[in-house]
């Protein structure tokens, strides 16, 4: 009681005292409080809807992690909330200066409800104690000198000259997992483009003019940007062959270099004498102490009145193809296109509906490399209709080789990483390469593809219009609406209508003058 009054009559001028008060009230009122809000959430039957927490506008989330002040809603609803940083990079610090945020689509655990806080790429760090583990990759590495440093020292063991750390994962995703955001662990560039390069005395980013205000911002002292595009700017093969001396060595990770990539980089650094190098294991990892796990949502099926046409089809399809191409066995690696072929969907990628897993289609059978704790009896149901077989995910490449032996393979070389290239290359009696014919199936809309599609834009489109009518409310009281809390509202809005998932990508908005958007 006695420090609840000394924080209400508190005489702002005594700032130090103030604060040590309000600090210890809120230690003794918000801990229980949260200790509560996550059993809630954990206890609640999972056949029953759990309840939502709502923001208040005015809050905000500082950088040093303090959540706002929360307030129950019973109705199936969040608010927009803003997200504000001033400090710099560390542990507990937002990773630029400029506002970001999304609106909480559903009710969730608090551990993803936070992480979707800060939309597709986590840019908050929160206590893991009190979170569940929520972590970014950005704000909770170490800071980007002592990263480097340490990369070095791997590098030297590994006897290489020079480290590529690019931004794709093992399946060439434009937006990768947290667990495989590996070049913006070691450079703090939180941009969706982008490709690092270490040397031992030198630290690059390669990428385009969309980030190049955001890049100046988020590199540290020892980085220098190369823009990507620019006549003046070499591509990173022909920069190193130039950096290098012969009979260097650079390594790569062979899971994230596709075959055609390894090709053109060794074309270039070949005719200088310098040599690439696969290293077993990412050495970034290494060096990552605080490395997110691979996700693990469960999978759904994609329901027949949207996909239009079953697995089983698909998977003929496929049959066929490789038949006309003198190929008796072929492996798909982008997650897209495997989810396109099975009716299936998961969330291990956040606003891209798609799940960490290999596809490799047999004369007779189908085999999946997938976590299988992602499994529900629903979805095996579902796979078994097809004749899919389960592998791990983790036993990728000594399971291709084993399927490959004595077969005739057939790959897309843009889409392969030269890991599984190499593995199926050494059972298989030929390997054929082919762009894969998903990518012009996938484009092809059936009826009731068109439908879902036309569907969605109306659902939206009501979405919308509910949020125009709410803005128009609001503005005629007299009341201001920043950008932000317009594309969080709009969030909002989209969220109510029935079939609602996730939103394809988050609104990009902010409310200061320090934001890059081109």
């Amino acid at each position: 009681i006695k420090m609840i009054k000394s924080w209400i009559n508190c005489d702002w001028t005594e700032r130090t005292h103030c604060r040590v008060h309000v600090a210890a009230t809120k230690i003794f009122f918000g801990l229980p409080v949260m200790a509560i809000m996550l059993l809630m959430a954990h206890l609640v039957p999972s056949g029953m809807a759990r309840p939502a927490f709502r923001l208040r506008r005015s809050t905000r989330l500082s950088a040093t992690g303090r959540v706002p002040k929360a307030l129950y809603a019973p109705k199936n609803r969040n608010f927009g909330y803003r997200l504000r940083s001033s400090a710099p990079y560390g542990p507990l610090s937002y990773s630029t200066k400029t506002n970001v945020g999304v609106a909480c689509s559903k009710p969730a655990k608090p551990a993803r409800w936070l992480r979707r806080l800060t939309g597709n790429r986590g840019r908050v760090a929160m206590s893991s104690s009190l979170f569940g583990g929520f972590s970014s990759v950005a704000a909770t590495s170490s800071a980007a000198g002592g990263t480097v440093s340490e990369l070095r020292s791997l590098m030297h063991k590994n006897g290489v000259d020079a480290y590529v750390v690019p931004t794709s994962d093992p399946h060439q995703s434009e937006y990768p997992p947290n667990c495989f955001a590996r070049r913006e662990f070691v450079s703090k560039f939180t941009g969706s483009a982008g490709t690092a390069v270490v040397t031992k005395d030198k630290a690059l980013l390669w990428t385009d003019g969309r980030y190049f205000l955001q890049a100046n911002d988020e590199l540290g002292a020892d980085w220098v940007l190369q823009k990507d595009g620019l006549p003046s700017t070499p591509s990173i093969p022909k920069w190193l062959s130039e950096e290098l001396k012969e009979g260097s060595k650079v390594g790569i990770d062979p899971f994230v270099h596709t075959v055609s990539g390894v090709r053109a980089m060794n074309k270039t650094l070949g005719a200088k004498g310098i040599q690439l190098k696969y290293l077993s294991d990412n050495i970034v990892d290494d060096v990552w102490s605080s490395r997110p796990n691979l996700p693990t949502a469960k999978l759904r099926v994609h329901d027949i009145e949207w996909a239009g046409v079953p697995a089983s089809d698909k998977v003929e399809q496929i049959r066929e193809n490789m038949k006309s191409e003198g190929a008796d066995m072929t492996i798909f690696s982008k997650l897209d296109e495997i989810a396109w072929v099975l009716n299936l969907r998961g969330q291990d990628i956040e606003c891209n509906p798609v799940f960490l897993s290999y596809l490799v289609v047999l004369p007779d059978r189908v085999v999946l490399f997938v976590d299988e704790s992602k499994i529900t009896d629903v979805i095996s149901k579902h796979l078994n209709e097809i004749n899919a077989d389960i592998y791990s995910y983790s036993n990728v490449l000594s399971e291709v080789e084993k399927l490959s032996e004595k077969r005739k393979v057939l790959v897309d070389p843009a889409s392969t990483s030269i890991a599984i290239f190499n593995a199926a290359e050494k059972g298989a009696t030929s390997i054929t390469e082919k762009i894969s014919m998903i990518e012009n199936a996938k484009g092809q809309k059936n009826e009731q593809e068109l439908k879902g599609m036309r569907e969605a834009h109306l659902r939206d489109g009501a979405a919308l219009a509910k949020f125009f009518a709410y803005a128009d409310a609001l503005t005629k009281k007299g009341e201001t609406i920043t950008e932000f809390v317009a594309g969080a509202e709009a969030e909002n809005f989209r969220s109510e209508e029935s079939g609602f998932f996730e939103s394809s990508f988050p609104a990009i908005a902010g409310e200061v003058l320090e934001i890059n958007i081109v």
